[in-house]
């Protein structure tokens, strides 16, 4: 490298307020995005689920997604929709933990898009969201990991760091709940 180059790679490097990006970081980045693309939608539904409104949905995937960078570019996940689907319920179960008291969810009123979208089964989601809302986080983020991933009690287990019979338990009476909630509706 010629003595000039060197010299404004330095400056470059001193200039206040300005982070240095090496070429190795900037490829990841960019590498990131088709896999945050390929998962962000299914990521969102889940935490859609379980926080039972858009913006902090958004936010958590975000968060979640942006946590998830290094360990990805370090080559440490093997299989990132797993991995990911984890870290999105640890990082929802860590942030309801965090709160001191718990605020009552009222039911959700679908949105103008959400009404007129006739795919979404708005009419039909607004007392099931409103019924998961109802359940604690952790009944909330088993149902999502059984019954919307599909995930099986052993994945469900290992995904949220429980026992194979705290998912049994927590689903039967998740479910129990749920039924409560839901009896006379699709009768």
């Amino acid at each position: 490298m010629p003595a000039s180059a060197a010299a404004a790679a330095v400056r470059r490097s001193r200039t206040p307020g300005r982070g240095r990006v090496d070429d190795h970081e900037e490829r990841t980045w960019q590498s990131y995005a088709p896999v945050v693309a390929a998962h962000r939608t299914t990521l969102f539904r889940i935490a859609l689920l379980l926080t039972n409104e858009a913006a902090a949905a958004e936010d958590l995937v975000s968060d979640t997604l942006i946590a998830l960078h290094r360990p990805w570019a370090d080559g440490r996940i093997d299989q990132f929709g797993a991995y990911a689907r984890r870290a999105l319920h640890n990082r929802f179960l860590s942030e309801v933990r965090r709160r001191e008291t718990f605020a009552t969810v009222l039911p959700r009123v679908a949105s103008a898009r959400e009404a007129e979208d006739s795919a979404s089964g708005a009419v039909d989601r607004i007392p099931v969201l409103a019924a998961l809302a109802a359940l604690s986080p952790r009944q909330r983020a088993v149902v999502v990991a059984r019954f919307y991933s599909d995930l099986s009690v052993e994945d469900t287990a290992d995904a949220l760091d429980m026992s194979t019979g705290t998912v049994k338990s927590t689903t039967h009476d998740a479910l129990a709940r749920l039924r409560v909630a839901l009896e006379g509706i699709w009768s």
